[in-house]
């Protein structure tokens, strides 16, 4: 029988031994142990679709020149799964912004790899090349992965609702 609904993933997980928490539209696990407690969310979308989110880390957890082999292994993960799309939310080229070596990165990767890669960023019209969106709801497609490149990332996932809508 289909998942289709978070109370039916609540008593799945509960059976593997998780303790979720659940919400109107989605189910939350911790996950990495008391070594790295990170999270896990399930969140079934409108139009039927399951997205899942995982943290992987939280900056400090690594070093910041690890920061593109981490995304890049997380990218690699993804293209295990399906065929995709993703998008760099603060995706920059101007050369002193921090985020642009990340932007780069993720743009050959796509590149080298038949990706498709949607910057997105409020105030560029333009990033390596490529059309900028102003949010994330003017990506033409639906995105597998959402890159966070900006000194707010925390208050970019508090705008969730907008990524849900839109994937």
């Amino acid at each position: 029988m289909p998942i289709t609904a978070p109370a039916q993933l609540k008593d799945l997980l509960e059976k593997q031994g998780y303790a979720p928490r659940v919400s109107a539209d989605s189910v939350f696990i911790a996950i990495g142990g008391s070594d790295a407690p990170y999270t896990a969310a399930f969140t079934f979308t409108k139009n039927g679709q399951l997205q899942v989110t995982c943290q992987l880390a939280v900056l400090g957890d690594f070093p910041e020149a690890r920061l593109g082999e981490i995304a890049l292994a997380a990218l690699d993960a993804n293209t295990q799964i399906s065929p995709y799309a993703f998008a760099v939310i603060g995706a920059s080229d101007i050369a002193t912004k921090p985020n642009t070596l990340m932007t780069r990165t993720l743009k050959e990767w796509a590149d080298k790899n038949g990706a498709v890669f949607y910057p997105v960023h409020p105030t560029s019209d333009e990033v390596f090349g490529r059309p900028v969106y102003r949010t994330i709801g003017d990506v033409p497609e639906r995105v597998d992965l959402v890159a966070i490149l900006t000194g707010t990332a925390v208050d970019t996932l508090g705008r969730r609702q907008d990524l849900v809508r839109h994937g």
